[in-house]
């Protein structure tokens, strides 16, 4: 019985905590539209685009035999570079205005990189052509998430969402899934009949067994 008690009231509390709901939108998960770019002249970029992505590689740096390419494949970005070779690459998506609910809160992009080599690399962001983030990503990094913030107003107004990642010579790097998270406010935070029958009943519960035990230490000797 005490255990169902607490339970109850476990449960009521839950229900009238869940002030917010969260939410997902997958910028980019790369399961759709494969893309494979070969890059084999400095500073010549070489571009892929479809209906999902513009991707975009330009060799810095070469030391033959060149085998620097990237490619969206088998749901991650893939790119890499041979030893003596360090290419730039950028991906860009077009976001339409208002993607967002009206009432969203806590918005946030987030991107996970699954896998990257020894070499130390960077990841910067723009939105609309403004500069929104930019991180440096240690080597031998594995299911790094990062998160970062844009103006909501931009974000409101639309634009194209470019990453651009570089690194030291020889990097290659694994990433595979950017998305855009937010919340959104309950619209009814009053509680259901059944919750607070629930919480009443837990309540008094909480009652009976506090007095019994006041009664049980009045009795000990």
């Amino acid at each position: 019985m005490n255990r169902f008690i607490l339970a109850a009231t476990t449960s009521g509390l839950a229900l009238l905590s869940a002030a917010a709901n969260a939410d997902v939108i997958s910028i980019d998960d790369f399961d759709n539209g494969d893309q494979r770019i070969v890059m084999t002249t400095v500073g010549a970029p070489i571009t892929s685009v479809n209906a999902y992505r513009t991707l975009t590689g330009t060799l810095l740096a070469i030391l033959p035999p060149v085998s620097a390419s990237t490619e969206v494949s088998y749901g991650q970005l893939h790119v890499m570079n041979g030893g003596g070779e360090n290419v730039e690459v950028s991906v860009q998506w077009n976001m339409p205005a208002f993607v967002l609910p009206a009432n969203a809160i806590d918005v946030s992009f987030s991107f996970n990189i699954f896998f990257t080599d020894g070499a130390n690399t960077t990841a910067d962001f723009t939105f609309a052509g403004a500069s929104v983030a930019s991180f440096a990503i240690p080597g031998n990094s594995e299911n790094l998430e990062l998160t970062f913030t844009v103006d909501r107003a931009l974000l409101d107004a639309g634009g194209e969402l470019k990453m651009t990642l570089n690194g030291e010579t020889g990097w290659d790097m694994d990433l595979d899934s950017v998305v855009l998270n937010y919340n959104v406010p309950a619209t009814n935070n009053v509680p259901e009949p059944t919750t607070i029958v629930l919480m009443g009943v837990g309540l008094l519960g909480i009652g009976a067994m506090g007095r019994r035990r006041k009664v049980c230490w009045r009795r000990t000797p």
